[in-house]
């Protein structure tokens, strides 16, 4: 009886000090969360002026260049929707030929400032009391591009897009195609573990991993019941955030620091030296 009694006390003072759930919380969760809101801030706030075609080129295009060789071609960006790949040459985007670079940089921005006072005049010609539908941070642009494969020239449509749109894609794919593994045993010991498969990072990062990268892990030590752990360690390097808990969420201790979703800077090697963006 005196055990039941102690029990129950137990419980309720587990419930009143700060436990108010049964079943824990997960610290990716709220990380993740957290991202989604960082992310919408940060599109309000995206200053971009030029389109990206979302592919990589050497810095240094040599003497006498012929069109922009592509060294990759990362998935989902507007050239991988066109059918460009790793060895194509960009030869002419839109009315304009392009040898450089600098030249493409140059085209890119003109398109975007089209788009620009294509929006304008869209705004000025609305019927009076009618509503405009705001521009996304990645608005369907299309052009026409030419490259050389093998010997011949292709002509394909991109629809381009902002470099904000494309790393939006890559840290959605981060934090949604994360796997998810679980070893151990309620009452023991259990330890879960998110990684990035690192096929996905060469696609989407062009980087080359031995292993896949993990972006966070959870170990529970003498997990109870009710979701309660004797202690618990969640780390996700995603955000270089950590979470220890003891007993119960009244004796939790947390830090965060930059999210890296869209980058995965500090947990993948850097692009390869002599390498840019376009």
């Amino acid at each position: 009886m005196g055990r039941r009694v102690l029990g129950l006390l137990t419980f309720a003072l587990l419930l009143t000090s700060g436990c108010s759930t049964l079943f824990k919380d997960d610290y990716w969760d709220t990380i993740k969360e957290q991202s989604d809101r960082d992310e919408v801030a940060r599109i309000r706030d995206d200053p971009t002026s030029a389109f990206f075609l979302g592919v990589r080129v050497k810095s240094d295009e040599g003497p006498n260049p012929t069109g922009i060789k592509l060294q990759h071609v990362y998935a989902e960006g507007p050239a991988a929707k066109a059918g460009l790949r790793e060895g194509d040459e960009i030869r002419k985007i839109d009315r304009y030929f392009v040898n450089t670079n600098g030249e493409a940089r140059w085209v890119l921005s003109t398109l975007w400032k089209d788009r620009e006072e294509e929006e304008l005049r869209r705004r000025r010609d609305l019927v009076p009391g009618e509503k405009t539908v705001p521009l996304e941070y990645a608005p369907l642009w299309e052009a026409k591009v030419v490259y050389a494969r093998d010997g011949q020239e292709i002509e394909a449509t991109v629809p381009l897009s902002s470099h904000e749109g494309f790393l939006e894609k890559r840290r959605e794919r981060v934090l949604g195609f994360s796997r998810y593994e679980q070893s151990g045993y309620n009452g023991w010991g259990l330890s879960r573990v998110r990684t990035v498969p690192k096929d996905l990072v060469w696609s989407y990062f062009g980087v080359r991993v031995d292993e896949d990268v993990v972006v966070a892990s959870d170990t529970d030590i003498l997990p109870l019941a009710f979701g309660i752990s004797i202690f618990r360690y969640e780390d996700v390097p995603v955000a270089f955030a950590t979470r220890v808990t003891v007993i119960c969420s009244l004796l939790q201790f947390s830090k965060r620091g930059d999210d890296v979703a869209r980058t995965l800077s500090g947990l993948i090697p850097d692009p390869p030296e002599g390498t840019t963006d376009l």
